[in-house]
This record gives C-alpha cells, sequence and structure tokens, in this order.
C-alpha cells in the first residue's frame, strides 16, 4: 500500500511526455539534464546516473542497457510495488535511457516469483513507443542476482555468480558489451526528471541528493507500506508517520541482510547514501524494517546470518564457508574471535554481499551484546 506518494508514486497523465522532450533533446541534451538534476541510482550505491552512462558511451562500442529488477532482499518491496502501481513511468524512464544510449539491446529482468510486478510491466510496456524492443527475462530469484554482474551471467545462461572486478560492466558487461545496469527506481526518477525538469526535481532533497526516495518500511509498525520522502527527511520522522514503537524499545534493520541494525536513540538521522552507522546500517536498496529490540532483535539477527549462510553462492571461500561459522557463533557457540572471522568475511570476500554480510551481525553484537551472551 502507497502510504506516501511523491514524484514518483503519484498518479500521472497517460502521456509519455517525459520522452517527447527527451527525444527534443537528444542524447546529449537528455545527459545534460540528469547532470542537472543531480540523479543518482536508487539500487544502494547512489553513483550519478549520469556519469555512469557517460563512462559506457565513451568506448564508442554498441550498448547494452539492463534493467534490474530482481528485488530479492527480505523487508524490499518498493521496486514491485512500482511496477504494479506507476509502470508506464518506469518504462517511459527506460524508454529515455534508450533515447540516451542508443542500445543494441535491452534488457528487464524480472525476480521470477513478482508475477504481479511482471503483469504491470508488460502492460505499460505493450502500450509504450518501445514496444518489441525490450526483452523480459524472468529469473528463478536469488539474492545474488541483486549484484549485476552475477545478473548479467544468469541473462547470458551462466552460472548467477559475481564476476571478477576490473573490468567493470560499463566497460565489458553483458556478452562483452559496455553495459548501463540501474533498477527500477532509477528509471522512475529518470522519467520524473524529463517530464518536469532539472529545477523540479530539485525542489526536494538536499543538494547533494536531490529529490525522493522510495522506502519498503514494516515490521512492527501500524501502517506498513511504501513511503515516498525527500532525502534528508529523518528516519525517525518516517517512522511515527507508519506508528512504530516508542524510541527506547526501538530497532531499525536498514539495508537488509547488507546493512545493519540502529537503535532507536540513533534514528534521528537523514535519510542519504552512505553508512548511518560504522558497523553496518544503511539506506541500501530502500528496506526499513521496524522492530521491539528486547523482543525481536536476537532472532532478527539470526534470521539475517542465516540468510546470508543460505543465499551464498559458494563462489568464494570467505562467504560460502565463512558465513555458516558466523551464524555458528551467534547462535550460542560463543562469539570469541569473531572480529577475525568476520573480517575474514568482510575484507576477503569476492563481490559486496559477502563483503556487508558481516553488517548486521556486528551492529547486534555493538548495541545489544548482552542478548548473545
Amino acid at each position: 500500500m502507497v502510504r506516501q506518494a511523491g514524484p514518483l508514486l503519484a498518479p500521472t497523465a497517460n502521456s509519455w511526455a517525459g520522452l517527447d522532450r527527451a527525444v527534443s533533446l537528444g542524447p546529449e541534451g537528455i545527459l545534460e539534464e540528469l547532470e542537472r538534476a543531480g540523479l543518482r541510482g536508487r539500487g544502494g550505491a547512489y553513483f550519478p546516473t549520469a556519469r555512469k552512462w557517460r563512462t559506457a558511451l565513451r568506448h564508442g562500442a554498441p550498448i547494452a542497457l539492463v534493467v534490474n529488477a530482481e528485488e530479492g532482499e527480505p523487508g524490499v518491496f518498493k521496486d514491485r510495488a512500482l511496477l504494479c502501481l506507476r509502470p508506464e513511468r518506469v518504462v517511459e524512464g527506460i524508454a529515455i535511457a534508450m533515447e540516451a544510449l542508443r542500445p543494441s539491446i535491452t534488457v528487464m529482468f524480472i525476480n521470477g516469483r513478482a508475477d504481479p510486478a511482471a503483469a504491470g510491466f508488460a502492460r505499460a510496456l505493450a502500450r509504450s513507443p518501445v514496444e518489441g524492443r525490450v526483452i523480459v527475462y524472468r529469473g528463478a530469484g536469488g539474492y545474488v542476482l541483486g549484484e549485476e554482474t552475477a545478473l548479467l551471467n544468469a541473462i547470458e545462461g551462466r552460472r548467477a555468480v559475481p564476476r571478477p572486478k576490473p573490468p567493470l560492466p560499463v566497460d565489458e558487461g553483458l556478452f562483452g558489451l559496455p553495459t548501463v545496469v540501474n533498477n527500477v527506481e532509477t528509471f522512475a526518477a529518470i522519467s520524473a526528471v524529463l517530464r518536469d525538469g532539472a529545477a523540479s526535481f530539485r525542489e526536494l532533497g538536499t543538494n547533494e541528493t536531490p529529490g525522493t526516495r522510495v522506502l519498503s518500511v514494516s515490521g512492527r509498525v501500524e501502517r506498513p507500506g511504501v513511503y515516498e520522502v525527500p532525502f534528508g527527511t529523518s528516519l525517525a520522522h518516517v517512522i511515527a508517520q507508519a506508528g512504530g514503537p516508542a524510541v527506547e524499545s526501538l530497532a531499525l534493520l536498514c539495508g537488509g541482510p547488507s546493512g545493519g541494525f540502529l537503535p532507536g536513540k540513533l534514528c534521528d538521522v537523514p535519510i542519504g547514501p552512505g553508512r548511518y552507522h560504522p558497523t553496518g546500517a544503511m539506506l541500501g536498496a530502500g528496506g526499513v524494517v521496524v522492530l521491539d529490540a528486547d523482543r525481536d532483535i536476537r532472532r532478527a539477527a539470526l534470521a539475517m546470518a542465516a540468510f546470508n549462510a543460505k543465499e551464498s553462492c559458494g563462489k568464494c571461500t570467505p562467504c560460502r564457508e565463512g558465513t555458516p561459522l558466523l551464524l555458528q557463533r551467534l547462535a550460542g557457540q560463543g562469539t570469541e574471535e569473531f572480529d577475525s572471522l568476520a573480517d575474514a568475511i568482510q575484507f576477503g570476500s569476492l563481490c559486496g554481499l559477502g563483503q556487508m554480510a558481516t553488517g548486521p551481525v556486528r551492529s547486534a553484537l555493538e548495541f545489544w551484546p548482552e542478548v548473545f551472551r
């Protein structure tokens, strides 16, 4: 359910005004408009969108464009909400990207279990100017597919495991082509920028991170759902809107299995890129799970540790062997030598998912050590 709507989730006229404007601007004009808007990707890394696109274009070679609609993290459902409720905005963003990048191939990768989202996208695509030019690929589901190179391997029919970097996908990605990978919310934001203009987009958010962010809010709240809020809004404000517990008993899981826990006393932080605390809490893909610390924190930390152990793709030893050991330590075999094990996982894993898998455990032990003794 949409609890708060902004430019991305609000109803819009059934037209292609953003695409029409993009066509009039041309490829360079589109890139300049995205730069003026200060748009950053909404997948979790928050890399400037126009800069990523220019990096792929600099090769002067055919480009691949990939939309990541896997969304396999627990507690995250905002991309599916966009595809179910505002798919035309996502499709328009993709069409604008196709106008700017002139890709040789465009692939929409949708989680194989997200049938309503896939149906919504198909309806919007069928009514769009780019019908027949976007390949829809349904994945089998899996957390590792949130890692962009694992996603590219899956599209190519290979085992879905991360690739070593470099090269980055913008240099050598899908079928060896320079490849741009962005997520669903990024394309919805692209539509908003071209429809309303960069100046209008910058009216919300902060100078560093303009615009809005769509959050998936769930857990111990009276009003769970998706909340579109300007960057710079405090987490505490969002939780108050959702009807969460009192601050003294509050705990937030921010960033899911690749993020961490945050106690209520630290929740008055502005929504934005980067870590909210060195132990791991971060906005990531936009998932916020509200917990009662006294009742939930041990169970939630164990659930995140178990999820990371189960979802490890198995390619690299630190993640494959280390995450099950981390779960065993947390579950009752003692937390001695925890730091050395966590460091081995964090600094030895091949991809970002393994490198950040220790965040929920580190943060739980930092703020609630007594629960694990």
